[in-house]
């Protein structure tokens, strides 16, 4: 099965077939990251902004979320990887849940790029978690974002409320 090309932007209801894709039309996953990678290009160089600046990362756009599995196939994982280093390299910032598996794969994408990430936590901005080389990578050059006290452990309640 093809993966499937959302070209809405849910949150603001426009469309972008102008690209030449059409909402929920199966594409390859090759033309869906070409597609991808030109809404992002495009959406870079429409702005102006300092990537050193964490703060900025909540406002930059264009913003690419890439969630999966916590025990994805090699394949998988290489992808979600790939994907996100295309998108960082095109001004894109890509957030995720920092889970291992696809979440994890997807920061160190846009890490390996140069490119932004911000990983949305289930615990407070000072206990990041699974810990490992990944988080530590995200909190030197990227963003942790959470609605967590500062000391507030992650607990399995708190996973459905970050998502």
């Amino acid at each position: 099965m093809l993966p499937v090309a959302r070209a809405v932007n849910h949150r603001t209801g426009t469309n972008w077939e102008g690209v030449g894709i059409t909402p929920d039309v199966p594409v390859s996953a090759d033309r869906a990251l070409e597609e991808a990678r030109a809404l992002a290009t495009e959406a870079a160089a429409a702005r102006v902004s300092d990537p050193g600046r964490r703060e900025e990362l909540l406002a930059r756009t264009p913003r690419f979320a890439i969630v999966g599995t916590r025990s994805p196939s090699a394949y998988g994982e290489a992808q979600a990887r790939r994907f996100a280093r295309v998108l960082a390299e095109a001004g894109a910032v890509i957030v995720s849940g920092l889970a291992r598996g696809i979440d994890q794969a997807a920061h160190a994408g846009a890490l390996d790029a140069g490119g932004a990430t911000i990983a949305v936590l289930a615990s407070g901005v000072d206990r990041p978690w699974p810990d490992g080389e990944t988080p530590r990578r995200v909190a030197a050059d990227g963003l942790f974002l959470t609605e967590f006290a500062p000391g507030v452990t992650p607990r399995r309640h708190h996973f459905p409320q970050r998502n």
